[in-house]
């Protein structure tokens, strides 16, 4: 079952299980900010709040932000990670046009636009979406006060630790960050907080617990005050 809110005027945050998906409202059309874990209401709670067209574009292709991919006509992601998108629409017998964004590429809504960060790490093609009409940083799964997962496949916690950094360096250009796990908006001073704990982590100075993902894979994890990683 899906829920939805209204975060600021025109921009819809919309949960699916514990992921956050973002409908950003234009004049001449909106973007959808990934699409969850495929709920089959998806498509009709979409429709219901704005009424001309949604294109999607994602932050990154994990399961838990491409399932409703399936519902939409025209996705947009990073070069880097259009195999995965394409992969999934044949496994479901499924087309649709497949576009990719670059940094500093430009989304136009007709009143509003959103510009495209690269922000590497999670993933190698995690993207940002800033709204500097709103001044809201879209993070993807860059900032969260959950367990971030840096375990899994393509994650590289160098280039990571550089996109928080960038985030942090360019604060004046938003006032909300909005996330896509734990509580949607998040701040300025739990990106920091993930800074200092990788870079304790690299220095040595902390120690990994056993523990497993909600899959139940082995693996290490790391805590410093409200920063938590998942991390081979």
């Amino acid at each position: 079952m899906l829920s939805y809110q209204e975060i600021v005027p025109d921009i819809i945050a919309i949960k699916d299980g514990n992921v956050w998906m973002y409908l950003v409202k234009g004049r001449e059309r909106a973007v959808l900010i990934d699409t969850g874990f495929g709920e089959l209401s998806l498509e009709t709670t979409v429709k219901a709040l704005y009424d001309n067209h949604v294109i999607v574009c994602h932050t990154h292709t994990h399961h838990d932000h491409i399932g409703g991919d399936i519902f939409f006509s025209e996705l947009y992601v990073a070069k880097e990670e259009t195999d995965v998108i394409q992969n999934y629409l044949e496994m479901h017998h499924k087309s649709c046009h497949i576009h990719t964004l670059t940094d500093g590429q430009m989304i136009d809504l007709g009143n509003r636009k959103l510009e495209i960060i690269r922000l590497p790490g999670h993933t190698p093609g995690s993207l940002g979406f800033l709204d500097r009409k709103a001044k809201v940083l879209f993070s993807g799964d860059c900032i969260s006060d959950r367990t971030i997962y840096m375990c899994l496949q393509g994650a590289n916690l160098d280039s990571y630790r550089k996109s928080l950094i960038w985030i942090v360096a360019h604060q004046e250009w938003y006032d909300t960050i909005l996330g896509c796990h734990g509580t949607p908006i998040q701040c300025i001073a739990q990106a920091e907080t993930q800074i200092k704990c990788l870079e304790l982590y690299k220095e040595g100075k902390i120690k990994c617990e056993d523990a497993r993902t909600y899959t139940g894979e082995n693996v290490k994890k790391i805590v410093y005050k409200e920063a938590s990683f998942f991390v081979r």
